[in-house]
């Protein structure tokens, strides 16, 4: 009897241990929030101004020449985007390339245009491409913020 007892007293020595080691830890701690971060395309998608319109090295925002792109605003949707400029509008597809660095205005059309991005963010789009005005190369960045 007395050997009966002793295995007894093991198993539920053992059972006890085992039941309170496999407990929860984690119960009483509150969970971590998910961060999601946006997409890309989820940045870029919404209405956008000029910020600065910057010409080999130069804002020229503020030239008479540059009036439309001060005063004009860019809507951009999950495949189009709209340009509203003070004389006109220009509407068409865009995408990206190259891993998603490459903003891309009127893909496989003869008005194609690749903007490098250089900064995409909730509130700053940043773009740059290199263009030959009157034969010579410039470089053109242009800066955006989110129309309010």
């Amino acid at each position: 009897m007395r050997n009966l007892d002793k295995l007894l007293f093991a198993i539920l020595a053992a059972v006890s241990i085992i039941t309170t080691s496999c407990g929860d830890d984690n119960k009483n701690k509150d969970p971590q929030p998910v961060v999601v971060q946006p997409t890309k395309k989820e940045l870029l998608i919404k209405e956008w101004k000029t910020k600065a319109l910057i010409y080999n090295g130069v804002d020229i925002i503020d030239d008479p020449l540059s009036i439309g792109y001060k005063n004009g605003y860019y809507i951009f949707t999950d495949s189009t985007y709209v340009a509203f400029h003070v004389s006109f509008s220009h509407s068409g597809p865009w995408e990206f390339q190259s891993n998603e660095s490459i903003l891309t205005l009127d893909p496989d059309t003869p008005s194609e245009v690749n903007w490098t991005i250089l900064d995409l963010t909730a509130n700053s789009l940043k773009l740059k491409r290199g263009a030959f005005v009157s034969g010579n190369p410039t470089n053109i960045e242009w800066h955006l913020i989110p129309k309010q």
